[in-house]
């Protein structure tokens, strides 16, 4: 199950049956909605734990779909004094989250990848690498240990190569001032055979 089915399966009562459990001391990111990330049955999204709405949220808010209870999950403890964006991403195994961390210098911006190993560990989170590029760079998803895919400032969908730090423009134009980029995991399985998930 992807965001996209979540959010258009999900019924309105339903949806605000869990907005009602949402714990008083943590504020959604709306502005940030779609960058939330379905892993192992949770929908994260980034929040902020106090009511402290200065800066980037300071933790990651999980909605367990199946026990319907809420996870908080803290973020890594090196983000950095001049942390200014952050965005979340499925790891590339889609089984963690791993989270782009945007850091300004003097130079530009310098984004930090994340990876939380062990999902659910705090303890585990790694830096995997570190993009710094001259130009506007809005990074959208993992999609291999060695890529990024991304949006940069002239509109373009590209493929970060981040061993060989090259990008390939994947020649999409046009793109909408607003947009998500979702993965999928091949399958085998056959949809009209089997439980079905929602009747």
């Amino acid at each position: 199950m992807t965001n996209n089915d979540l959010y258009t399966k999900l019924p309105q009562d339903v949806t605000f049956q869990i907005l009602q459990k949402l714990p008083t001391h943590s504020l959604l990111q709306l502005r940030n909605w779609s960058s939330s990330v379905f892993v192992n049955g949770v929908v994260h999204w980034l929040a902020y734990k106090r009511p402290e709405f200065n800066g980037p949220p300071n933790c990651i808010m999980g909605f367990d779909v199946v026990d319907e209870v809420f996870k908080l999950m803290e973020l890594p403890q090196n983000l950095g004094p001049n942390c200014n964006e952050l965005r979340l991403s499925p790891s590339v195994d889609e089984k963690s989250v791993a989270l782009f961390v945007s850091n300004r210098e003097n130079v530009g911006d310098t984004w930090n990848v994340w990876l939380m190993n062990d999902y659910g560990k705090v303890e585990s989170w790694t830096r995997k690498c570190t993009v710094v590029l001259d130009q506007v760079f809005f990074p959208l998803k993992l999609v291999s240990d060695a890529e990024i895919l991304a949006a940069i400032s002239d509109e373009k969908l590209v493929l970060f190569d981040v061993e060989k730090v090259e990008i390939k423009d994947l020649e999409v134009s046009g793109l909408p001032l607003s947009f998500y980029a979702s993965g999928y995991i091949p399958s085998l399985a056959l949809l009209d055979v089997g439980e079905k998930l929602v009747e």
